[in-house]
Order: structure tokens, then C-alpha cells, then sequence
């Protein structure tokens, strides 16, 4: 079973003995990138389905 207990219980032991590393953070311009690049992938399935559904409504 997993829980927060746990999790901190985990965590704890771990930082005890400086096994954990530091987790990467991309720097702010990368970031903003990855969000631009993610906006994009949404309105490009936004604008598929648009496509596809403007398509169906024509259809005889």
C-alpha cells in the first residue's frame, strides 16, 4: 500500500544518506518552448477536428 506516510518516510531515509539528487528544472526559455510546443500540438487536434467534423456535416 502506498501513501504519504510512506512517501516522506521514503524521502526522509533517502535525503538521510544524500542518495537523492537533484532534480533537473529546465531554464525559463526552455521551458516556455515546451509550452509552445505543447499549445501547438492541442490546437493542431483542435483544428483536425474541426476539419473532420465541418467534412462529416457536408457529406451527402
Amino acid at each position: 500500500m502506498k501513501n504519504d506516510k510512506l512517501d516522506a518516510v521514503w524521502l526522509a531515509t533517502f535525503s538521510e544518506k544524500a542518495t537523492l539528487r537533484p532534480s533537473f528544472v529546465p531554464p525559463a526559455p526552455v521551458r516556455r518552448l515546451h509550452d509552445y510546443t505543447q499549445l501547438r500540438a492541442d490546437l493542431t487536434g483542435v483544428q483536425r477536428r474541426l476539419i473532420l467534423d465541418v467534412s462529416v456535416s457536408f457529406d451527402p
